[in-house]
């Protein structure tokens, strides 16, 4: 169940909902950037971090719209051991994350990329300077995006975040590379008694990857799928007929599961099934003989 858990206990929970309302945030300062492209949200223009999911195993917690790209921020933990992982870099102030893994007595052990598009890794050097022993997690299919990162900082105006190099561009032993081939038996990170499974979906973008977490029910879909919409495919190396297939792997999510998108708001598998145009579009193309549906939007999130 999806919730903001409020309790008196001095346990994780607590702590973390201690940190939401704290008033520190409040002295961090502010960024008033001029109008123009895509620039830093000012601090006090951000939501709250927030505990959106509870289990004896897990916590879950994130905040929307945490850059002008439309980005959610999400970061899942062990309640046993404590650790941690951040899906994606999103977060245009990695400094109030910084402060909830310390203020609820968390160690962050991976950034997990979904994919490499600037949306999802422009606050990863902030992210490495604040909390430098955190390890990558990422798919080297995405190596163009990487590679294009100083190009797509200056398209947005983001132009602090062009020259310095990203953890993925320096050989960093310690960092995970992730293939693009997917066994149940290796394919997953381990949170204490909980496994995350990263499965990979290209099309958005050829090295997408969700992280399935089926104990709790969740899926981190990334820019795969989102509420009633899936990811656009006219960026370079976006491909309709590899997003129709990566649509295809959700077959054996179940309709309860609740789906933390890239983008946008919370919501099932089953209302997906129901409502979601483009991914129906997939099986109705195939009901009419097509055998490589090929779908995606030509709009939306980045």
């Amino acid at each position: 169940m999806f919730l903001r858990s409020v309790t008196r206990r001095c346990n994780l929970t607590s702590l973390t909902n201690s940190y939401n309302s704290a008033k520190e945030l409040s002295k961090w300062g502010s960024d008033r950037s001029p109008a123009k492209g895509v620039l830093r949200i000012p601090r006090e223009d951000m939501k709250p971090i927030s505990t959106l999911h509870e289990s004896k195993q897990i916590i879950v917690a994130g905040r929307n719209r945490c850059n002008k790209f439309l980005s959610n921020q999400f970061m899942i933990a062990s309640k046993t051991t404590r650790e941690a992982i951040l899906i994606d870099a999103s977060d245009d102030w990695m400094d109030d994350w910084a402060m909830f893994f310390n203020s609820s007595g968390l160690t962050l052990k991976y950034c997990f990329l979904t994919h490499c598009h600037i949306d999802n890794i422009i606050n990863l050097n902030p992210l490495m300077q604040l909390i430098p022993d955190t390890k990558i997690a990422w798919c080297s299919a995405d190596q163009y995006w990487v590679k294009e990162f100083p190009r797509a900082c200056e398209r947005y105006h983001r132009f602090e975040m062009k020259n310095a190099p990203l953890p993925m561009a320096r050989h960093r032993p310690q960092d995970l590379r992730l293939t693009m081939a997917s066994d149940r038996s290796t394919s997953f990170l381990a949170l204490g008694n909980t496994l995350l499974f990263h499965i990979s979906t290209p099309g958005h973008s050829p090295g997408h990857m969700v992280l399935s977490v089926p104990q709790e029910k969740l899926l981190f879909s990334g820019d795969l799928i989102f509420d009633e919409g899936i990811g656009r495919v006219d960026l370079p190396y976006g491909n309709g007929a590899h997003l129709a297939q990566s649509l295809r792997m959700l077959e054996d999510i179940p309709d309860n599961t609740v789906i933390l998108p890239g983008h946008g708001r919370l919501t099932t598998m089953g209302k997906e099934r129901k409502k979601n145009r483009g991914l129906q579009r997939v099986y109705e193309m195939m009901k009419v003989g097509r055998q490589e549906p090929s779908v995606g939007f030509n709009y939306g999130y980045f």
